[in-house]
């Protein structure tokens, strides 16, 4: 009977450990998805100003995106908050990490207070900074799922090696 309870303790752990797993690369490709949604809603913005010198919240109405309607992003631009105060207000839904978050927002704050050749080189550093961060994630993905899986499954094998 005790060996029968080890082993089924052994098998609720690995079972554990693929699903942190399993949860872990969820939350990279949604971070993934993040920076793909930040940098097409920069795109739309760019063009926007660009093309028709556009502002308030008629930039925002022909742009859709799951994960920035999903974060309360876009909801908050439709609504005529402006980038930065939307980016802020719902930057703790955002998985990205906290460093490029303040980098983000610092200079989306400053959008707005220069000439239209000004706001144009801001908007393409801006977009820069993003496509950089999402290839550098995009490389790493694989990376670091691989490493949380060796961890996972290692500490899983050595607790259950233990307990025999």
């Amino acid at each position: 009977m005790r060996f029968f309870l080890k082993i089924l303790g052994g098998g609720m752990l690995v079972v554990l450990a693929v699903s942190l797993s399993k949860g872990y690369k969820c939350f990279l490709e949604n971070r993934l998805k993040e920076y793909e949604g930040l940098l097409s809603l920069i795109s739309h913005f760019d063009m926007k100003v660009r093309n028709y010198l556009s502002f308030g919240s008629a930039v925002w109405r022909d742009f859709s995106n799951e994960i920035m309607e999903k974060c309360g992003v876009l909801p908050l631009l439709r609504d005529g908050e402006t980038l930065s105060s939307a980016l802020e207000k719902c930057k703790n839904k955002l998985t990205l990490p906290t460093e490029i978050k303040e980098k983000l927002l610092s200079k989306i704050k400053d959008l707005g207070q220069g000439y239209l050749n000004d706001e144009k080189e801001m908007l393409s550093e801006i977009k820069d900074m993003i496509s950089k961060n999402l290839k550098k994630e995009t490389e790493e993905i694989e990376k670091n799922v691989k490493v949380a899986d060796a961890l996972l499954f290692g500490c899983a094998a050595v607790i259950i090696i233990m307990s025999l």
